[in-house]
């Protein structure tokens, strides 16, 4: 098994464990520390912890913020790591974003037009996006890595490599992360976010498929 944990800036496992309730978190158990834990923002917009499994239910007008810090040290490589349900597809839906408007940066989100997934990354000039060739299912559990080694942006469904787009440039920003939205507070989620991870580096085909795996059989933990 590869174990990425010590070797992630972020690592959200979204156990019981690590959900705070009292200070409206769920705590990041990767290098970065707790300043890079997931805050759930105003107890309007605070996603719901799944009680059967791992993972926080977004009910389509919810979010978590991780603010920027230190930690987020990549430039122009990286891995984002993410295990996720959608429960609606009638509407463009953000996974997870790193970045304002036009500006360097990645997102992964749901396009409902094409009813694709996207892995985009700017790298300070025309942002290109790594297309899905899956059509996600609703209710279905989906596994989704998106790398960037600083040439070209690759997205990974279920451990399986898909597609892949040119790009150049560092990515790296000052913006906080988001979790169900964009940094907008808009297009938001409905739907599930099992587990978050990031790296400041490339993982490998191989890295992704044991992620997959590994992350299927501990769906259940709570």
């Amino acid at each position: 098994m590869y174990d990425y944990r010590n070797r992630a800036i972020i690592d959200l496992p979204f156990r019981m464990e690590q959900h705070d309730a009292t200070n409206g978190k769920s705590l990041n158990v990767g290098r970065g520390g707790s300043d890079l834990d997931a805050d759930f923002g105003a107890a309007a917009a605070e996603p719901t912890k799944l009680s059967h499994q791992r993972g926080y239910n977004f009910d389509g007008g919810d979010h978590m913020v991780i603010s920027h810090g230190s930690g987020f040290s990549y430039a122009d490589a990286m891995s984002i790591m993410l295990m996720f349900i959608l429960n609606s597809k009638a509407a463009d839906a953000y996974i997870a974003e790193k970045r304002s408007g036009f500006d360097e940066g990645f997102e992964v989100y749901y396009r409902n037009a094409t009813d694709n997934l996207y892995f985009l990354v700017d790298g300070g000039g025309t942002a290109a996006s790594a297309t899905s060739l899956t059509n996600p299912s609703i209710g279905k559990i989906y596994t989704l890595v998106g790398t960037y080694d600083g040439a070209a942006a690759n997205i990974y469904i279920n451990g399986a490599y898909e597609n892949a787009a040119n790009e150049t440039g560092s990515i790296a920003n000052s913006i906080d992360m988001y979790l169900g939205a964009n940094d907008g507070n808009a297009d938001y989620l409905t739907g599930s976010i099992l587990h978050c991870a990031l790296t400041d580096f490339v993982m490998t085909p191989l890295q992704v498929a044991d992620y997959h795996i590994q992350m299927l059989k501990k769906i259940n933990e709570m």
